[in-house]
């Protein structure tokens, strides 16, 4: 599918329309996503980001006319948030990787799941929705809010270690901003800067604001 782009569009107009076939793709899938500074991995990389960027901002699951209980509401919108096949291992691995390219690619799909799950928690935690919702109340949401971030710090790496890669990056750019060049950091640090910047002020974005 990574070599046949036909196949690529099919395959993330298919998840699009059927999400809940994503994890089950992931788990059964024959491509590797083991970071490692091979093209392979990045083809698939970037079959991944295809995937994920053609989901919604903010999960369908929300707009449902039944009540789902909110750890199964929950599954449902991780599947959408993260891949299965991405994990606290997973990224550690990739950012210690001394390649600035697999760092990079780790770095663009952490922004990918951040704005996400920023966007996720936004529609959670505006009350005007809620309060008109015959399905959830605000104060469900905002339980339902606590679960999903305590879903997500188990998934996503350690803030230390992301906070040294992210000093490294920001070194770099200055370096080659100093230059007049402009190589892989930029794009990067830019992206995530960006999540940054349009986050509401809960723990995790405080702390990546505290990042930069």
């Amino acid at each position: 599918a990574v070599e046949d782009e036909m196949v690529a569009d099919l395959m993330v107009n298919i998840f699009k329309v059927c999400p809940d076939l994503l994890n089950r793709f992931f788990k059964e899938s024959q491509y590797s996503f083991v970071p490692r500074l091979k093209s392979a991995w990045l083809d698939n990389m970037k079959l991944l980001r295809k995937i994920y960027d053609a989901q919604p901002e903010v999960s369908s699951c929300f707009k449902t006319a039944e009540f789902i209980p909110l750890p199964k509401l929950l599954s449902m919108v991780m599947v959408t948030t993260i891949p299965a096949v991405c994990n606290k291992v997973m990224f550690t691995q990739g950012l210690n990787i001394a390649s600035k390219t697999v760092k990079h690619t780790i770095f663009s799909l952490l922004s990918t799941i951040l704005k996400r799950a920023l966007k996720n928690i936004e529609h959670c935690l505006n009350e005007k929705i809620w309060e008109k919702s015959e399905v959830y109340t605000p104060s469900m949401m905002q339980q339902f809010v606590q679960q999903y971030k305590e879903a997500l710090s188990k998934l996503l790496p350690d803030m230390t270690n992301i906070i040294a890669v992210w000093q490294s990056l920001l070194k770099q750019k200055k370096e080659q901003d100093g230059q007049g060049r402009e190589e892989d950091a930029a794009p990067v640090v830019e992206e995530m800067t960006e999540v940054v910047e349009h986050g509401s002020d809960d723990a995790e974005t405080t702390l990546l604001k505290a990042v930069l």
